[in-house]
């Protein structure tokens, strides 16, 4: 149910690959408990990560930006709640429901001693149910690497879903939350050594999609949508 007839993976087959990945973050939202944060370590290597949780309110702004080293033994999960790494109570949920809504996003990721982000959750704060808006501020940027590309997405609104629609390579990755002014860079393979890259970004909150193309050089082209 995960693959269509083409043997293409769908929508969910991104989601639980990365759920079920070796290493990864989940958030789960706990109600008045607020947020649960689950650090997986599933190789049989000891990883000593940086945990980075962020909470983005609609304009990009970032008042919640929090940095703490961690350490994940082979084989074991370990969970905090988003209060205690923070070190205080936000509402980060909107459990409680103070007043107007301040967040639109949640951000995990566990990062390693290079800065590369090994894994990485968005939390959609408020729910799935998300208006469509003519457009979010999305942007594709592609860079030839030896075996493919490197396409970055950026966005300037929270993006809910960001899924690439692409001819002449294989994704590493689709249908991933954003937060405000958030950013991925999916690798991309080459179907085949003379191989060009061309297809398009979108978002499920974005009536508008981002064209993305492969250049020649190694500088890559950057359109707005």
């Amino acid at each position: 149910g995960v693959l269509d007839a083409d043997g293409n993976p769908k929508a969910p087959w991104w989601v639980l690959a990365r759920v079920f990945a070796p290493v990864t973050v989940l958030l789960t939202d706990d109600g008045l408990d607020g947020l649960r944060v689950d650090a997986i370590n599933d190789t049989a290597e000891i990883l000593d990560v940086t945990l980075q949780l962020q909470a983005h309110t609609p304009s990009g702004a970032v008042p919640v930006d929090v940095s703490v080293p961690l350490r994940l033994e082979p084989h074991k999960t370990r969970v905090f709640s988003w209060a205690a790494v923070t070190g205080g109570f936000t509402d980060v949920n909107f459990a409680y429901r103070f007043g107007p809504r301040t967040f639109d996003t949640a951000t995990a990721r566990l990062v390693d001693h290079t800065g590369a982000v090994l894994a990485e959750s968005v939390h959609l704060v408020g729910g799935p149910a998300r208006p469509v808006e003519h457009g979010i501020g999305l942007a594709a940027t592609a860079r030839p690497v030896p075996d493919g590309w490197s396409v970055e997405v950026r966005t300037e609104g929270a993006a809910q879903y960001v899924h690439l629609d692409i001819t002449g390579g294989d994704l590493q990755d689709s249908w991933f939350h954003l937060p405000p002014g958030g950013s991925r860079t999916i690798a991309v393979r080459a179907c085949a050594p003379a191989a060009t890259l061309s297809g398009r970004v979108g978002a499920s909150n974005s009536a508008t999609s981002v064209p993305i193309r492969a250049l020649p050089t190694s500088e890559g082209t950057e359109v707005a949508g």
